[in-house]
Parts: C-alpha cells; structure tokens; sequence
C-alpha cells in the first residue's frame, strides 16, 4: 500500500471516527458484524484489521463472504417473479 492509499484511509477513518467508535463498542455485534458494517462504511481491509486488532486474513475472509453474500441477493432481486 502506497503512502497515498494510507493517507485516504486515515481520512476515511478520522471523517467517520463517531460511528466507527459506535460499531465497534456494540457488544450486541459480533466481531464479523462489525468488520462487515466497517466495510460497508469504506473503512479498508487493512484499517479494519488494525481497528479491531485482528489479522488481515480474518477481515479478507469476512469481506469476501460479504460480497458473495450481496451478489446473491442482487442476482436474487433480479430474478422475475
């Protein structure tokens, strides 16, 4: 990651600083939870991972469900009924 990419994340990070506190002091959410709703904000993989002091696999591996799990409903939504 180049200084300009970690430059952005720390914006997005700093900007959004309120909510992110919010997410991840909700004890009802589970940690994937709280990735998947980080990610969503635009938080990146790697801030995610540092955030919540776990590894950049653990975060990659939840994102990617994720994103499968949106394709599918997506693909869903289009069907004809």
């Amino acid at each position: 990651m180049d200084n300009n990419s970690q430059s952005k994340d720390m914006e997005v990070v700093s900007a959004m600083k309120g909510l992110i506190d919010k997410i991840l002091h909700d004890d009802t959410l589970t940690k994937s939870a709280k990735m998947r709703q980080l990610l969503r904000l635009g938080v990146s993989r790697a801030q995610v991972a540092k955030i919540m002091d776990v590894s950049y696999q653990f975060v990659y591996q939840v994102d990617i469900k994720r994103l499968a799990d949106e394709e599918t409903v997506a693909t869903l939504e289009a069907q004809p009924k």
